[in-house]
């Protein structure tokens, strides 16, 4: 018997948001968000005790020389001053490479905030700590205008999808 449905073709289910699809980095740390949240705002807004997933993906275009690259979860209170929840660092020049990031729940941790915008941070790494009222992500690349022999423009290309995870 065949599938009464076989002209149907669903659309693949997805659990969270796009905060960003294929933003080219630049060699200045911005926040890579280009999709209106479901909020309707940037960044994104957190409840008490709330906890986040993130895939973040990495992608080149055309041939991109030696470089370092960054992605990092911050989360703040004021949208003025960021602390570091989560972070991968890349040298990646071709193909792609895929990174998890997560934080938040009711972690515990004194610190200070040493590293300066612009600044890639050592390794991967993450600070355990309570997600404050906003939760963003930045991004840098140190890799200079550069096109490949076919002209395309190289670069690292950044797309990440995050959940936020709490009890409702």
């Amino acid at each position: 018997m065949a599938n009464p449905f076989a002209n149907a073709a669903m659309a693949q289910l997805l659990d969270g948001v796009v905060y960003s699809s294929q933003v080219p980095l630049t060699n200045q740390e911005v926040d890579l968000s280009t999709q209106p949240t479901p909020y309707g705002f940037d960044p994104l807004p957190v409840k008490f005790g709330q906890a986040f997933f993130a895939g973040v993906l990495l992608q080149t275009q055309g041939l991109v020389p030696a470089e370092t690259c960054y992605i990092v979860a911050q989360t703040g209170n004021d949208n003025v001053n960021w602390i570091d929840l989560a972070w991968v660092v890349s040298t990646i020049t071709t193909g792609s490479q895929f990174f998890v990031l997560s934080g938040g729940g009711f972690g515990n941790n004194a610190l200070q905030q040493t590293r300066a915008v612009n600044s890639a941070p050592a390794s991967n790494g993450s600070n355990a700590l309570p997600l404050g009222g906003l939760l963003r992500f930045v991004g840098r690349t140190t890799l200079g205008s550069s096109s490949s022999p076919s002209g395309t423009i190289a670069a690292v290309l950044a797309t990440i999808t995050c959940k936020i995870l709490g009890l409702r």
